[in-house]
């Protein structure tokens, strides 16, 4: 061994680590994830702009601490903070992102960083026994794409579709919710707890954030009073409508009880626990 090497090896302590050359070099994993939207919601500015794929890198202990991070915990931006972390292109915004988007993204990081199996405990709704499920996220994750055999597109590459009401026969120009109009809705709704609005209007607010117009009217006053007087049908029929065809992550699975005698077969759905967002913390 060479006088360098013996001195890079040896038990100094007297001295701050070599910084010259790294002793150990890894390069950090890169993961290809595949975007419900496939770019085709985001204009020729965004970085995402009619691509399929977003790519993020590996999370290393730098990144690790968000998951820690008492004040993003209380504020509830972990996994937005977290994703904008592990993205490669920093100039992506996770805010600017459509919400399905970023689950896909951070639904991959989870399994790609901690266990790609989610383990959680169920109860048989046919004979009760209560049974742990494995759900392997990377091979049983399914992606809900946008298709625009199903939508109307106001025009390409935005965000703005247009859906006509069954009833009244308006037509509705909405958005899929972004990253950060959640965040509005969210912020808009706990101000008016605060202010003692009647919680009745909520679902009336929460609509108005994802409607751009209704028959050309776009003052979100004037869609607000419109909304407060339509027919119930048509709003069912809206809100189904975006359920339906947002892009997303797909969070149902196929349940079969393990009891022989019971057998029982249902789809349903993930239970989406702090055991999966913050897997750091066990069982």
């Amino acid at each position: 061994m060479s006088d360098k090497n013996k001195e890079l090896f040896s038990d100094r302590t007297d001295s701050a680590p070599v910084q010259e050359k790294a002793i150990i070099e890894i390069i950090n994993e890169t993961i290809d994830v595949p975007l419900p939207s496939k770019g085709l919601v985001y204009a020729l500015s965004h970085p995402l702009h009619n691509k399929e794929i977003a790519t993020l890198v590996e999370m290393t202990p730098t990144e690790e601490h968000i998951l820690y991070d008492k004040k993003r915990i209380r504020e509830g931006t972990v996994i937005d903070d977290l994703v904008q972390a592990c993205l490669r292109d920093k100039t992506v915004s996770v805010d600017r992102l459509l919400s399905g988007d970023r689950d896909a993204l951070f639904f991959v990081l989870r399994a790609e960083s901690f266990d790609p199996v989610y383990k959680f405990d169920t109860e048989c709704p046919k004979c009760s026994l209560k049974q742990m499920v494995e759900f392997t996220i990377l091979e049983q994750l399914k992606l809900k794409a946008l298709d625009l055999k199903d939508v109307e597109q106001s025009e390409p590459f935005v965000n703005r579709f247009k859906f006509k009401l069954p009833k009244t026969g308006f037509t509705v120009e909405y958005r899929y919710p972004s990253v950060g109009d959640n965040k509005q809705i969210a912020k808009e709704k706990k101000d008016r707890h605060k202010a003692n609005i009647d919680q009745k209007f909520d679902l009336i607010y929460e609509l108005a954030g994802v409607i751009v117009s209704i028959n050309g009217v776009t003052n979100k006053n004037d869609i607000l009073q419109v909304l407060t007087k339509l027919p119930s049908r048509d709003s069912i029929a809206l809100r189904k409508h975006i359920t339906k065809t947002e892009p997303g992550v797909d969070t149902s699975y196929e349940f079969k009880c393990k009891d022989r005698d019971c057998g029982h077969e249902e789809k349903s759905t993930l239970p989406l626990d702090a055991s999966f967002f913050f897997p750091h913390l066990g069982k």
